[in-house]
């Protein structure tokens, strides 16, 4: 927070329902007790990137090149 980062929390999506789901939409979901998979980590793109979408949209907006000074 001193930092000014921000918290991605994927949880819902990776944990929808108690107890987790142990195979989802035809893919394990655990590798171990402390791993996801890689295929349903890459499932999970769309959702940061929404998760992300502010963070990003506050960035470029800090960003953008304010109005050009007149002649």
């Amino acid at each position: 927070e001193v930092a000014g980062a921000g918290v991605v929390d994927l949880i819902w999506n990776v944990c929808a329902a108690m107890p987790c789901q142990v195979v989802r939409d035809g893919m394990i979901v655990y590798r171990d007790n402390h791993h996801l998979t890689a295929t349903f980590s890459a499932s999970l793109a769309p959702a940061l990137e929404a998760a992300l979408q502010p963070y990003v949209a506050a960035i470029e907006a800090e960003a953008a090149p304010g109005p050009s000074p007149g002649p």
